[in-house]
């Protein structure tokens, strides 16, 4: 199956509209690569979540933050870290969500 299809990324918690901003970097003296996740809502996330791409567990959850814009209402900003290797390689496209 494409990478793109599978790019499907489920997030153990609770349901809220996504988007996800690629901003992904070597993270130093690890294999890791990390993912800025920008969403409407991410209520029952917790740190060190599982973090899903097609159903399989890729990584953790590492950190929470809130953005707030002017003129918009605030996001939820989650940091997930993919630590399976092959499976950090997301294209710009790609799609998040989160599930219970």
């Amino acid at each position: 199956m494409r990478r793109a299809l599978a790019a499907l990324f489920v997030l153990a918690a609770a349901a809220g509209g996504a988007a996800l901003t690629v901003g992904a970097g070597g993270e130093s003296g690890s294999d890791a690569v990390r993912y800025r996740l920008v969403f409407d809502n991410a209520f029952g996330l917790v740190d060190g979540g599982d973090f899903r791409v097609g159903g399989v567990k890729a990584g953790t959850t590492a950190g929470f933050d809130l953005e707030k814009r002017e003129g918009e209402p605030p996001h939820a900003v989650v940091t997930a870290e993919v630590t399976e290797e092959g499976i950090a390689d997301f294209r710009e496209d790609a799609s998040c969500e989160i599930r219970p």
